[in-house]
């Protein structure tokens, strides 16, 4: 399963979303021995620099009809497929994404070592939500703040969910920004204004800066 994910991950990029994991039969004579392995299916939005439209020309509704029918394309049942893209960051906060992540860690953590959870940009709205499940947390990138785009789009930080208020944070935290992030909603002056805000929240928080490869989409029209 670990490897699974890592090649998720490696594929799709850190923002990957796990669909479903499934054991099934191992392919060829290890499946005739009765081996097994773990079916992972994932998707996750790419944005293209060169075509992206300005965001006074897109509508939410298009941008989420869009990444519905990605996920269609790739297999994914069309009704469910709209599910996930119209209610993303509903389950990012929810049991049930909770009740997912124990579910994995029980198959893979089977020696029950500290477990620390690491997002990227609305990753972090995951983590952040589910600290309390983990020894420790990482963001890295977070959005931080709301979109005009995609109004319904939650953020770390958001006034309307307590779950995502510094103050909810009760694990050691660790905040990493990009000095050249050029994306409106993961400033790199907004992850450190973060880390301010866990650190007056009484969370134990460091800080750490990299400078890396420019965001490819600095107006934050990526609904994902």
């Amino acid at each position: 399963m670990r490897e699974g994910l890592r090649a998720v991950r490696e594929d799709l990029g850190p923002d990957a979303l796990v669909l479903s994991t499934t054991m099934v039969a191992a392919e060829g004579w290890r499946g005739w021995l009765g081996c097994r392995e773990v079916e992972i299916v994932a998707a996750a939005e790419r944005v293209s620099v060169g075509r992206r439209q300005e965001p006074e020309h897109r509508s939410a509704d298009a941008g989420v009809s869009d990444i519905s029918a990605r996920l269609a394309a790739a297999g994914l049942d069309p009704a469910t497929a709209a599910d996930v893209v119209q209610n993303i960051d509903e389950y990012r906060i929810s049991v049930d994404h909770a009740t997912d992540i124990l579910a994995v860690l029980k198959q893979v953590n089977t020696d029950n070592l500290d477990v620390f959870l690491s997002g990227t940009s609305r990753g972090a709205i995951s983590v952040v939500a589910n600290n309390l499940i983990a020894a420790g947390i990482s963001v890295s990138s977070a959005v931080t703040r709301g979109s005009t785009v995609f109004p319904d789009r939650l953020f770390v930080n958001d006034p309307d969910v307590p779950s995502l208020q510094p103050g909810f944070v009760q694990r050691p935290a660790h905040v990493l920004l990009n000095t050249n992030d050029l994306c409106l909603f993961t400033r790199p002056v907004d992850s450190q204004a973060l880390f301010d805000d866990l650190t007056a929240a009484g969370v134990n928080a460091a800080i750490d800066a990299v400078s890396g490869p420019a965001a490819d989409h600095p107006r934050g029209d990526a609904p994902l």
